[in-house]
């Protein structure tokens, strides 16, 4: 018995161990789980998950930022910052695996100014068009105004016009009271860059500065909008073709310093006969003569002359009882009236004008000084100087502190009497058109449209050519529409195929700038115009009364009922005045002009007498490009080109002639010249471009070029413009000196009497 029980105790195990090796043999075997996961990321912090685990069924996330998620591919938003996530993979059997990934999250901030490339954190959105590329790189050259290492903007131009970038800004730049911004600009010749405003409460505004072409250079562009803009558009030689590569850094927002000196003349003064102004100093009239306005005179020694875009003009640092001294030439204004005074100035308390007769008499008279840099024009009249005897002026003193600018110092009478109109006629049925604006009502009445404003009022200058009693005003008010005018309808229709007079002349005064003026005549009142006809004439001076011809004389058919005039026709507005009188229909000459344009002169300011540049753009680019009032081919002033080694100096007129040149015009240019050109690689160049749409349609270099000697002579050009030409928008022309890298080229030119000619 012990035996057995012994060996079943024997059995016994093994029976047990046999039963479970049969067990475990039989369990089936768990999936292996492999926990796996991608993600994207959007530039919000967006990020959307990408579950790639094998063998899961569950799925249990951790974002790291205390929130779960038991989604297969879950969808989450981060705020900035470093995080850890984990992905835990498992089945219904149990298995499962986990893992683990760090994530870092950037939100860039939106760029606003100021705009300096060097923060990481700041998306630099830079939109380029027409060609140009840009870049952020590390600054190329640590010198000048940007003398910092660092990162910087590089914009590339492929060499077309008007190509460039723009920036659009998260912060809008409001020019309510900060009107200048500023940025470091690098480029290693002379250019011109164009800032432009966009995107805001008011139409778009733009300004441009120029570069002097030494590297790294600050430059400021001020503008004097008030409105608000949310995109910055820039464009390195906005209208011309340079190719290169230049650098931007820190564009900001600041206030525009106060002037120290004015940057624009005094108003230029009304035109005035010679007995009616005695003048000490203007540029407008003749200075006494023998009378040197600066000897140094008085107790201070402290007067210079500087030049205000082309006009001399006084500039005294601190006055202390000093002036003029006439006891040589005494000077007799008993028949004078008035005191004319034009200062500036950006610091002075005071400033006192006083008239010394012998004796001596003496009367002060007390001029407020406003705050800000401003011209302040005053007529004083001289009944302010009682008892200062005025037949007998020995001495002209202004005493006051600060630096003080003068200018227009004259006395003057004025004259009121007008000559009244005798006739008038207005209906071409009752013979030639006399529009003399004799009857002062609606039916004699040009209508101002694109609101502006129009009227019938007295003559603010009788003098020169006009001395009649009432003309017609026209002031293009600030912000009216470009295509703004004066219209009327005629009783009865102008019949071009009978008619022998298709001439008409039109007395015209600008009282602030230069311009070109249209006569249009169409066929009904608007909308039924068509057919129509226009000429273009050019006013070339402020304060002068100056008679236009507008010559129809090539039009032998249609009959015209309506007539409009345009000042400044496509061009905005800002507040100035014009005047006309004696619209007047004569017999031509039987030429006339083809192409719209007639022989009028599309140029503005040809003869350069207006002493400004209006009508002109210049650019310096090395050179200089500048009135002269020393050289000229009659009258007193002359356009002035001289390089300065590698430069290329010039005079342009942009889109003159819209709407009135046409394809298959005739275009002549001629201009006098002398001066000299010393080779080698001096060249002295006319260009003519066509502008359309969509930028400039040709460009054409006269070939042969000019070349000026001693003594005056006539350059003539002709061009014609090809057949399905877009000139929509005028032609533009540039006249230039051209010296490269040889040492000793040089052209020195004085031009004038510029002329640019329809179908001559």
């Amino acid at each position: 018995m012990k035996l057995i029980k012994n060996l079943s105790w024997i059995i016994l195990p093994l029976a047990m161990i046999v039963y479970f090796s049969a067990c475990i043999e039989e369990e089936p075997a768990r999936p292996q789980v492999v926990a796996g996961f991608t993600y994207t990321v959007t530039e919000l912090g967006t990020v959307t998950f990408l579950n790639t685990s094998e063998k899961a069924t569950k799925y249990a996330w951790d974002f790291g930022d205390g929130e779960t998620s038991t989604e297969i591919n879950p969808v989450k938003t981060y705020v900035p910052g470093t995080f850890f996530v984990s992905l835990k993979a498992f089945n219904d059997a149990g298995a499962s695996d986990i893992l683990k990934d760090t994530l870092t999250i950037i939100i860039k901030d939106k760029v606003s100014l100021p705009i300096t490339f060097d923060n990481t954190n700041v998306d630099y959105d830079v939109t380029t068009f027409n060609g140009a590329s840009f870049a952020i790189v590390d600054n190329p050259s640590v010198s000048g105004s940007n003398n910092k290492a660092g990162k910087v903007g590089a914009i590339t131009n492929s060499g077309v016009a008007f190509e460039g970038i723009f920036i659009d800004l998260e912060t809008p730049i409001n020019l309510a009271t900060q009107k200048r911004i500023k940025m470091n600009f690098r480029a290693s010749a002379p250019i011109s860059v164009l800032m432009k405003l966009e995107e805001g409460t008011s139409g778009a505004v733009e300004v441009t500065a120029t570069h002097g072409g030494t590297g790294w250079e600050n430059l400021a562009f001020d503008f004097t909008s008030s409105a608000s803009y949310s995109r910055l558009t820039l464009f390195v030689d906005g209208p011309g073709t340079t190719a290169g590569t230049f650098q931007i850094d820190d564009i900001e927002q600041t206030t525009t310093p106060a002037p120290t000196a004015p940057t624009t003349p005094a108003p230029t003064p009304p035109a005035r006969a010679a007995s009616n102004v005695i003048s000490i100093f203007s540029n407008a009239y003749t200075n006494i003569t023998g009378v040197d306005y600066n000897p140094n005179w008085g107790q201070a020694t402290v007067t210079t002359t500087i030049n205000i875009a082309g006009n001399a003009t006084l500039k005294y640092a601190g006055l202390n009882y000093q002036g003029t001294d006439f006891s040589g030439n005494p000077q007799n204004a008993s028949s004078m009236g008035f005191l004319h005074l034009d200062y500036w100035t950006a610091n002075s308390t005071a400033l006192n004008v006083y008239i010394i007769s012998p004796g001596p008499v003496e009367k002060a008279k007390v001029l407020t000084v406003p705050t800000g840099g401003n011209w302040t024009s005053v007529d004083i009249p001289l009944s302010d100087f009682s008892p200062v005897n005025l037949a007998n002026i020995i001495q002209f003193k202004f005493d006051g502190n600060g630096d003080i600018f003068l200018d227009n110092i004259y006395f003057y009478r004025t004259v009121v009497a007008c000559t009244p109109e005798a006739t008038e006629n207005i209906n071409p049925a009752n013979g030639d058109i006399n529009w003399t604006f004799k009857t002062n009502d609606a039916a004699n009445t040009f209508e101002a449209f694109g609101n502006t404003s129009g009227a019938i009022v007295s003559n603010p200058l009788i003098a020169g050519l006009n001395t009649s009693c009432n003309v017609e005003k026209f002031t293009k008010t600030n912000g009216c529409e470009t295509w703004s005018g004066l219209g009327k309808a005629l009783a009865t229709a102008i019949d071009f195929s009978t008619t022998t007079k298709k001439v008409f002349k039109m007395k015209v005064l600008a009282e602030n700038q230069v311009s070109a003026v249209t006569l249009r005549l169409e066929r009904l009142p608007f909308p039924d115009t068509e057919p129509s006809q226009e000429r273009i004439a050019n006013i070339t001076q402020v304060g002068v009364w100056q008679e236009l011809t507008f010559d129809f004389s090539n039009v032998t058919t249609g009959t015209f009922r309506s007539m409009v005039i345009y000042f400044e026709r496509n061009t905005g507005c800002d507040g100035d005045v014009y005047y006309f009188d004696d619209i007047v229909q004569v017999a031509g000459s039987g030429g006339g002009g083809g192409g719209g344009g007639g022989t009028t002169n599309l140029a503005a300011n040809g003869n350069f007498e207006t002493g400004t540049d209006s009508g002109w753009l210049r650019f310096q680019n090395g050179g200089t490009s500048a009135l002269d009032n020393t050289v000229n081919n009659g009258g007193s002033w002359s356009g002035k080109l001289a390089t300065n080694g590698a430069s290329n100096p010039a005079f342009k007129q942009e889109r003159i002639g819209a709407g009135v040149v046409k394809a298959g015009d005739v275009v002549r240019v001629q201009f006098d010249h002398t001066g000299s050109v010393v080779q080698p690689g001096a060249v002295f160049n006319v260009l003519l471009f066509g502008e359309g749409a969509s930028g400039a349609s040709f460009t054409h270099v006269f070939n042969p070029a000019p070349s000026p000697t001693t003594g005056w002579t006539t350059f003539t050009g002709t061009f014609t413009i090809a057949g399905g030409t877009d000139v929509s928008q005028g032609i533009s022309f540039l006249i230039e000196a051209v010296c490269g890298g040889a040492v000793g080229c040089s052209v020195t030119a004085n031009i004038d009497n510029v002329s640019v000619v329809l179908n001559p």
